[in-house]
């Protein structure tokens, strides 16, 4: 789950905000004539003689120096930067491109990738401490925020900005939400005042940006100031973003004087200088990230951690050489960021269903080694993990095309077997078990994803029970078993012998691999077509071998045999 998208779904925040002003009322906390808890004002030092004034009463009250519109207004339009105490109400963690922005403003400006997990993470760092006086919570770090211009910032509410855009640190802002309802539903009033109190005395560092390129280089050093406090650290995806946005602000050709530029202003990954193999593996990264790949990596992450896959540029970065040099062999005709996409999520489902461990995703294990002989691998058991990925998506992709060009084939069969060749397909039917564990009251720990496969094995060949071809009853599933055994990893070993063929399609119409022979025996279904006709239609073998043909000649071999088939009185 992506806890960032959930709490950007307006409803469930305006709750939390409409319960914490009820009880900020009913404890004197908030005058009841203030609507929305955004226009709360911030704390205040306490006064020489606090009377019996709310503050008193509730023992909240700022330790810093809070904000002034008027020294804000100054400071910006002198410095470009005010910092002062203030209230994290104050923050738009979502905000949106304003009217006239481009589209990289809103990519960069977007919160970074956080998933649940992480949120219960980072509530520590809202902990009461002896530390502080009166076990005080302090708000973690600097909240990072901008605006585009200065007059909004005065608002209409005694002079406090009422939105400001959040550009760096969006993982503690949604832990200090996640702990304030946390404590409305276990009516904790003691902690409520103090995550109130520490909402309200955060520092605000306000920055007035002009430029796309400007407010990418201030998320980057934002972030990296950050780094150390590991729960607000962004993601590697955000990181990449960002930079190209950076650098195509400087509006230089040569990558020298990208990295000289990057250098003089100072921009910084994990505490070092940028340098050539960052940038251009940022760049790479960027331009083939699918929003299904960032999701599925964001997956990883959570689960399996950062070191899997997202800790540094480098594995991601070969991983999308890898599939650059072997695609148009294996794959030909299908883009780089479409088989990136496909190659983690089949990653991912390895993952889960145990065929693979994390201990087995170096360097090395995912692409292999590197050096002269690093091409000419002979050893199956030396196969990488990319490589072996790709054969498995080639050979799903052949079946499916040739039973796309089977002009008799169902075409509820060819989206059943789908869903077990598609590898994101397949990871939203595993999902779907487990949801339908769940809705039956089952416990859904209990649940492996072993089991989960089985069940979507038994849910596919049910729905392909009636289906008839021809217009007579067939069995598919021996088909259906094939593709299961194909995505549940039983045919891993003879997929890692395969992934030694230089031609995929031919080895899988006449060799002698089991995952070949097993597919050549699930696809008899269809051979009826052709056993009594004078020009039989092609058979899925014909199919396959000019399944690489341009799209154009496979086309044309067809008609031409359509042709064939309707003189001889055969439609």
């Amino acid at each position: 789950m992506n806890f960032a998208a959930s709490l950007s779904s307006t409803s469930p925040l305006l709750q939390v905000k409409i319960r914490l002003r009820t009880w900020l009322v009913e404890k004197d906390l908030l005058k009841s004539t203030v609507s929305d808890i955004c226009h709360a004002p911030p704390l205040t030092l306490p006064a020489a003689s606090q009377g019996e004034s709310p503050q008193k009463k509730a023992r909240v009250h700022s330790y810093k120096e809070m904000f002034n519109g008027g020294n804000c207004v100054r400071s910006l339009q002198r410095s470009k930067v005010y910092e002062a105490g203030g209230s994290i109400l104050w923050m738009s963690p979502f905000p949106a491109p304003p009217e006239g922005k481009s589209q990289e403003y809103g990519s960069v400006i977007k919160p970074s990738d956080f998933t649940y997990s992480q949120m219960v993470e980072a509530q520590s760092l809202f902990q009461a401490s002896d530390v502080y006086h009166d076990g005080r919570i302090l708000y973690p770090n600097v909240i990072q925020c901008m605006v585009s211009v200065i007059d909004p910032l005065l608002g209409k509410v005694k002079d406090f900005p009422q939105t400001l855009s959040l550009i760096s640190g969006h993982l503690p802002l949604y832990a200090w939400w996640l702990s304030v309802y946390e404590a409305l539903q276990e009516s904790a009033d003691d902690r409520l005042l103090r995550l109130w109190q520490a909402g309200l005395t955060a520092t605000i560092q306000i920055h007035l940006v002009d430029s796309d390129g400007q407010l990418a280089r201030l998320c980057i050093a934002s972030s990296e100031a950050l780094r150390n406090l590991q729960a607000s650290n962004d993601s590697l995806m955000a990181f990449c973003e960002r930079l190209v946005v950076l650098t195509k602000s400087y509006k230089v050709q040569k990558q020298q004087d990208v990295l000289d530029r990057l250098k003089k202003d100072g921009v910084l990954f994990q505490g070092r200088a940028i340098n050539k193999n960052v940038l251009v593996a940022a760049e790479s990264i960027q331009r083939h990230m699918s929003p299904e790949a960032r999701q599925t990596l964001v997956y990883l992450s959570s689960k399996y951690g950062t070191s899997v896959l997202t800790e540094q540029v480098g594995k991601l970065y070969k991983i999308i050489l890898m599939i650059s040099r072997l695609t148009s062999s294996r794959l030909p005709g299908e883009n780089t960021a479409n088989i990136l996409s496909l190659v983690l999520s089949q990653i991912a489902n390895a993952l889960d269903l145990e065929i693979l461990k994390t201990s087995q995703l170096t360097g090395e294990g995912l692409t292999g080694k590197e050096g002269k002989d690093a091409q000419n691998i002979t050893n199956a058991d030396d196969v990488p993990i990319v490589s072996l990925c790709l054969t498995q998506i080639s050979v799903a992709f052949n079946a499916n095309q040739s039973l796309g060009l089977l002009d008799d084939c169902p075409k509820s069969v060819k989206e059943a077997l789908s869903r077990l060749l598609d590898p994101q397909k397949f990871r939203l039917e595993l999902d779907l078990s487990f949801a339908s564990v769940q809705s039956s009251g089952l416990d859904p720990p209990a649940t492996t994803y072993d089991e989960a496969s089985h069940m979507t094995l038994d849910r596919v060949k049910e729905s392909l029970k009636d289906v008839t071809y021809t217009g007579q009853k067939a069995n598919f599933d021996p088909l259906v078993d094939w593709a299961f055994s194909l995505a549940d990893g039983q045919l891993m070993s003879s997929l890692r012998k395969l992934s030694l063929e230089s031609d995929i399609s031919k080895a899988l119409v006449s060799g002698d691999l089991e995952v070949a022979k097993e597919l050549r025996e699930a696809m008899k279904v269809f051979e009826q077509v052709a056993s009594d006709t004078p020009a039989p239609a092609m058979s899925w073998q014909q199919l396959m071998e000019i399944g690489h043909d341009t799209e154009q000649d496979a086309d044309l071999r067809k008609m031409f045999k359509k042709q064939e088939r309707e003189e001889c009185g055969i439609s």
